[in-house]
């Protein structure tokens, strides 16, 4: 009996650590599939006789498509989780990664084709 009171609750804490770490990959898994999705609505063309009539609706569709693959992959999308469009512009060497990258521009308006666009997404996990 002494040996398991002694040797059960750090049993428990490890059963329990393994848990929440398999949920917290899963639940950053989903938010990185769910950022990638809404990405590949961001880079359809609008226009007349296309899908999409405006910059506008691709946008909100891409918000949309992200809303509702967290929610079937079982992320609770609540007020405490944001999700927004932005712009992301290379720096004065005009290479994408180095160092000198200007900051994403969040809900940006006419992008031209070649810009590079994408989701962020903030989400507190529980």
């Amino acid at each position: 009996m002494v040996e398991l009171a002694l040797v059960l609750p750090l049993f428990l804490t490890m059963v329990f650590a393994i848990v929440e770490i398999g949920r917290a990959f899963a639940a950053k898994q989903s938010l990185t599939i769910a950022a990638r999705e809404g990405a590949r609505v961001l880079v359809l063309p609008y226009g007349a006789g296309l899908t999409h009539q405006t910059e506008a609706s691709v946008r909100t569709a891409a918000v949309d498509r992200v809303r509702s693959y967290l929610t079937s992959s079982g992320v609770g999308v609540g007020s405490e989780t944001t999700i927004r469009v932005a712009r992301i512009g290379s720096g004065n060497d005009g290479v994408y990664g180095s160092g000198d990258d200007q900051p994403p521009e969040i809900d940006y308006t006419q992008a031209t084709r070649g810009q590079r666009v994408g989701i962020i997404i903030e989400h507190h996990f529980e």
